[in-house]
């Protein structure tokens, strides 16, 4: 009934989103991978790596590059 195979796939989903949302917040740019994995839940970076790779396609690190505003939209925010 929750659309997961299993209660880790389930699991794993909510941890990938906070870390999702960490990534992506400019308040925590400067957080250590290691932390933010650590703070949604994951016992491991490698588990974090591995986990965030197959739902999202991409690594963390990849992932936060390209949340991060271009130089034309922080110019456009001052």
């Amino acid at each position: 009934n929750l659309g997961h195979d299993h209660f880790r796939t389930f699991l794993n989903a909510h941890r990938v989103a906070e870390a999702k949302r960490r990534l992506a917040d400019p308040e925590h740019r400067h957080d250590k991978l290691i932390a933010i994995a650590m703070d949604s839940g994951f016992a491991s970076l490698a588990s974090f790596n591995r986990v965030f790779r197959d739902l999202e396609g991409c690594t963390p690190s990849a992932f936060r590059a390209a949340s991060e505003p271009t130089s034309e939209e922080r110019s456009a925010q001052f």
